[in-house]
């Protein structure tokens, strides 16, 4: 309904004519698989966000005297208090704690756990977490060090993105205010814009227009989709 409605509105406000909403029609669908990746993200975040949290519960665990199977134990627990049953992360570490009930190894655990999730961060730590554990080393330390290079990195993110939220949300005002403009201009001065209307020269320049609006619409979202 929204690429639809998008797609009405581009048509409307560059051609004024529903005939060219087809020929919109492509716009409205990028716009909603942008949506949809946007909304993956989102998701893919929180369970960044809800994954270190589980790290710092099996680092602090550690720390205290666990054992690296009960540290998980420890974490799965503090996570479904603080994000319940239903966060994916939550349910992956439930897993987890099952497959330890059962005598499976932990490394092959944690593996198997990155693998499902596909979490960069928990792929790394479990690598790390196989080659300390096989290596005999200071596990406590190793771990440590792994999750506070964690939250360095989780850090800088949110330091770079509180520095584009203020220009994101003037990219969303930006995207909107030509389709605002364009819809002022037709309802108070019309007879200057009824020739872009209605001669193929008036097409051919609002054509010209609507792609340059598209182009920097286009490069605004990859701007905002930096990430580290």
């Amino acid at each position: 309904a929204g690429a639809c409605l998008l797609a009405g509105a581009l048509a409307y406000a560059f051609y004024r004519s529903w005939w060219a909403v087809p020929f919109m029609l492509p716009a409205g669908g990028i716009w909603f698989f942008h949506s949809l990746r946007e909304e993956k993200r989102k998701s893919l975040e929180k369970g960044r966000c809800c994954f270190r949290d589980g790290m710092r519960s099996i680092s602090a665990a550690l720390s205290a005297g666990y054992s690296p199977e009960n540290a998980v134990r420890e974490a799965a627990e503090e996570l479904r208090h603080l994000y319940g049953d239903r966060e994916v992360v939550v349910r992956e570490f439930q897993l987890m704690v099952q497959k330890l009930n059962m005598n499976r190894p932990i490394e092959t655990v944690l593996i198997e756990a990155a693998d499902e999730l596909g979490l960069e961060d928990l792929q790394s730590f479990a690598e790390v977490f196989g080659v300390a554990r096989r290596s005999g080393g200071q596990l406590v330390s190793i771990i440590g060090d792994t999750v506070a290079v964690m939250e360095e990195k989780e850090q800088t993110q949110e330091e770079l993105a509180t520095m584009l939220s203020g220009k994101l949300f003037e990219q969303q005002i930006l995207t909107i205010f030509p389709l605002g403009l364009i819809a002022y201009l037709n309802l108070s001065a019309d007879e200057f814009f009824y020739i872009l209307y209605t001669t193929a020269m008036g097409r051919l320049v609002m054509t010209v227009c609507l792609l340059v609006y598209l182009a920097a619409v286009g490069l605004a979202w990859k701007i905002g989709q930096i990430r580290i």
